[in-house]
C-alpha cells in the first residue's frame, strides 16, 4: 500500500532520480527521471509532483496509485445494483473508469474490459 506521505517526501527530496515514480510502480516514468537528472528537468517535473500530491486528497492518491494491483471496484458491484437501472450510477462509474485509464493505472485492456463490464 503506497502512502501518499511518502511519495510526496520522495517526490520533494529524491525526485530529481525518480524514486517517488519508482515507489509508485512507474517505472517507465522513473527511468525517464533518472535519464534526465542530470539536465534540471526531472527537478521541475519532480516539484510539480511534489505540490500535485500535497494538493492530491488521499482518496483521489488511493484509487489512482494504490488501485493498480486490485480491481477497480465500481459502485455498481459495491451496492448490488444493475448498471441498467441507475443511468446516474453508470455515467458515474465510466466517469471513474475513464479517469483510472488516462491516469495510467488501467491498461488500454483493463479499460475495454471495465467498460465492456459496465456496459453489459
Amino acid at each position: 500500500m503506497k502512502r501518499k506521505k511518502t511519495a510526496t517526501l520522495l517526490a520533494f527530496f529524491l525526485g530529481t532520480f525518480g524514486v517517488h515514480k519508482f515507489y509508485l510502480g512507474l517505472h517507465v516514468q522513473g527511468l525517464i527521471f533518472l535519464l534526465l537528472c542530470f539536465t534540471g528537468a526531472s527537478t521541475l517535473f519532480a516539484l510539480y509532483d511534489t505540490v500535485v500530491f500535497l494538493g492530491m486528497s488521499p482518496q483521489k492518491f488511493d484509487r489512482i496509485y494504490n488501485s493498480k494491483h486490485d480491481e477497480p471496484v465500481l459502485r455498481t458491484e459495491q451496492t448490488g445494483q444493475d448498471a441498467s437501472m441507475s443511468p446516474c450510477a453508470l455515467r458515474q462509474d465510466f466517469n471513474e473508469l475513464k479517469e483510472l485509464h488516462v491516469s495510467g493505472v488501467l491498461t488500454d485492456e483493463e479499460f475495454l474490459a471495465q467498460k465492456q463490464r459496465l456496459l453489459t
